[in-house]
């Protein structure tokens, strides 16, 4: 608390030196909230049915620290956090409670809409987006790999709309050193 108070008084003290009058609401949380939020925007973390955490931009799965102030309290279906600690798991140190639409007001440079939305479509939507998924790659570009272990070479073939490239490689030399 000490360290906190610290740092108070410093930016008292630059506020003072340059003129900047010192207005808060101390009842604001969202406000501080949001300030946290912009420091750490890459940290943020989504609530899973599990009761982990799944990292926004990252595939990876986090739990609260067990010291914490969260720990064990009922689940916020959002956090932001400072840092990762990894012991048995990868725990999240000094979280806070966010609202996802922060995320895009504060770092619309970093999160999309599609970030923040449900991402787990049900599965007639996920049945049906790949199979259109399919039908453009296929139309897009065709790849065919061919190894005849027999001649111990490789063929590979690229067809693009327009071109064309059939490509031997001779597999069966050593590489030099």
């Amino acid at each position: 608390m000490k360290r906190a108070r610290d740092i108070r008084d410093q930016l008292l003290g630059l506020l003072n030196k340059i003129g900047v009058e010192l207005t808060s609401n101390p009842n604001d949380f969202d406000a501080i909230k949001k300030a946290i939020l912009a420091g750490f925007f890459p940290h943020s973390a989504k609530l899973q049915k599990n009761g982990s955490y799944r990292r926004v931009k990252e595939p990876q799965t986090v739990y609260v620290h067990p010291n914490s102030g969260l720990f064990g309290a009922s689940p916020s279906k959002w956090l932001v956090y400072h840092e990762l600690v990894l012991t048995t798991k990868e725990y999240m140190r000094h979280t806070t409670e966010m609202k996802p639409e922060w995320l895009i007001e504060i770092a619309p440079h970093y999160y999309k809409l599609k970030d923040i939305e449900d991402s787990r479509p049900k599965k007639s939507q996920r049945s049906s987006e790949r199979a259109s998924t399919s039908k453009v790659d296929t139309n897009k570009k065709t790849r065919t790999w061919k190894v005849d272990t027999s001649k111990k070479t490789r063929t590979s073939k690229v067809d693009t709309s327009k071109k064309t490239r059939t490509s031997k490689v001779d597999t069966s030399k050593k590489a030099k050193r």
